[in-house]
């Protein structure tokens, strides 16, 4: 899916600093709230939000909320991956999604390995909404790069250097209002006989849309940068 939008600023006004003099008085050594991070750890959304209604500066945060700042960022450079907790979603939203997902792509996949043409899927607009089918794409090849880099045994990737076509299905919709100068105008493409399709994207894109912008926020706070660093490029 493609995760485009534009908000509003969260938060509230800040005291400008230097972001050096930020991190120094957030996150020095002595501030640090643990560096204890041998088990990846459920970042709590909640406590982020709440501190950020009742209108607190970021240097007024308590450590609860720098703690779950701080996971944001140790995860990054740990783990490469986040576990979220966030009080927006529910479940019965993540299931009513998948299920549209799995009733979609059986029956496209019927009708496509079957030789019957699928009006969703839209080469013509290369791909960019609507069904990409298995076989289509295929990352860039970098393995000249990587062996110039003459990284260790320890560090070398685990996939193929040599890309490979991608075995996946994917769908593409645009979330949330187009930003001013996007590249592309090409239409929604919504799928015959889902009449609720346009409702149930939408929903389940919006809400993951809301959580990777309060994680980038979150993301800069634990780096000790200011809170729009990330948000301000999204």
């Amino acid at each position: 899916m493609q995760m485009q939008t534009n908000i509003s600023n969260m938060g509230c006004a800040e005291n400008k600093e230097s972001p050096s003099k930020l991190r120094q008085r957030l996150y020095s050594d002595q501030n640090v709230i643990t560096n204890d991070f041998s088990e990846m750890p459920i970042i709590d959304l909640d406590v982020y939000l709440k501190a950020i209604r009742t209108g607190n500066n970021p240097s007024d945060f308590s450590d609860e909320v720098r703690l779950e700042c701080q996971k944001v960022t140790e995860c990054f450079h740990h783990f490469g991956i986040l576990l979220i907790r966030d009080p927006r979603v529910d479940m019965e939203h993540n299931e009513e999604y998948i299920d549209l997902m799995e009733e979609y792509f059986e029956k496209t996949g019927e009708l496509f390995y079957s030789g019957e043409k699928v009006d969703d899927i839209k080469a013509e607009w290369m791909y960019q909404v609507g069904a990409t089918p298995e076989k289509i794409e295929m990352a860039r090849d970098h393995s000249d790069l990587i062996q110039n880099l003459n990284f260790t045994a320890d560090n070398m990737p685990e996939s193929p250097l040599k890309p490979i076509l991608d075995a996946k299905w994917r769908y593409m919709w645009k979330i949330g209002e187009r930003p001013e100068g996007a590249a592309d105008d090409f239409p929604q493409v919504i799928p015959r006989d889902f009449p609720d399709w346009e409702e149930k994207m939408n929903k389940w894109g919006l809400k993951m849309n809301q959580a990777i912008f309060t994680l980038a926020e979150m993301a800069a706070l634990g780096m000790g940068v200011e809170r729009e660093t990330f948000t301000k490029r999204m």
